[in-house]
């Protein structure tokens, strides 16, 4: 069976319904900023809403099947599978959904300028004084777009250090930033640069690494994560830093071979994190 829309029967449509519904879930996640879900959890949610449906079992490839057509159809999602570093078993098959909607022109310059101006509205206040604001205040807007500005921040140091940077280095890079590392809370975000970090590595943007030695003691060190793999590529990286640099399109074969070779094999190696 390749899809479950095969005919009319009681059956197909009550696996329609299931399907939408874990759609439904599925965007809810990204509201949180939870995109990535393991094999296990989805198959749970699954067979719940199929019980609540009154469904009977439908092969989970080919639920799934229709779940990323209704997400690549109508809202533009692509659920995606992370790679497995080499281990296939079923509990360790993670997904990740994936926002494929190509920006319309000018926002995303329009959020920016958005997002800096915020910014620079809420270092200028006195911190000891707490501010009145409105319910309709597009706070938590504010603070993702700071989150989102910072993280590629984070990124583009981990990468253009070959993808692996020791904790004390990457706190010297974002000081200079003008990222405060001394247990602060970060302007927007409100929250320490450690607490971010932290919530960085929770999402696998980031891979905290942990050594231990008789010499040196604990290290901490970082990798990009594997959501990283999936939503910002090596083309996302080269568009960043061609952005930012206001270099003109005909400039950019050149300078993404020139930030590969600055890279090196950077995606590669995250592969077996």
């Amino acid at each position: 069976m390749d899809s479950i829309y095969d005919d009319n029967s009681d059956v197909d449509t009550k696996a329609v319904a299931v399907a939408r519904r874990v759609v439904r879930f599925l965007l809810s996640r990204t509201e949180a900023q939870s995109t990535i879900l393991s094999k296990n959890a989805l198959q749970n949610v699954i067979r719940d809403i199929s019980r609540q449906e009154n469904c009977e079992r439908v092969p989970f490839d080919v639920l799934i099947q229709q779940v990323s057509k209704i997400l690549e159809d109508v809202f533009g999602y692509e659920l995606q599978r992370l790679a497995d570093g080499g281990n296939s078993t079923s509990k360790a098959q993670r997904y990740i959904l994936l926002n494929t909607l190509k920006p319309l022109p000018g926002v995303n310059e329009l959020l920016i300028d958005m997002s800096q101006r915020a910014y620079e509205h809420y270092v200028a206040m006195d911190q000891n004084s707490t501010p009145c604001r409105n319910t309709l205040d597009n706070d938590l807007h504010d603070e993702d777009l700071a989150f989102k500005g910072v993280l590629s921040v984070v990124l583009c140091i981990i990468l253009f250090s070959k993808n692996h940077i020791l904790q004390q280095e990457l706190l010297s890079h974002l000081e200079s930033f003008g990222i405060p590392i001394d247990g602060t809370k970060i302007p927007i975000l409100n929250c320490t640069i450690d607490e971010l970090l932290k919530t960085m590595d929770k999402r696998e943007y980031l891979s905290k690494i942990q050594d231990s030695s008789d010499i040196q003691g604990e290290t901490i060190s970082y990798r990009i994560g594997k959501r990283t793999q999936s939503e910002f590529g090596l083309d996302s990286l080269v568009l960043l830093v061609q952005s930012v640099m206001g270099l003109s399109k005909d400039q950019y074969p050149s300078l993404k071979d020139d930030i590969a070779k600055n890279i090196a094999d950077s995606y590669k190696s995250s592969n077996s994190i």
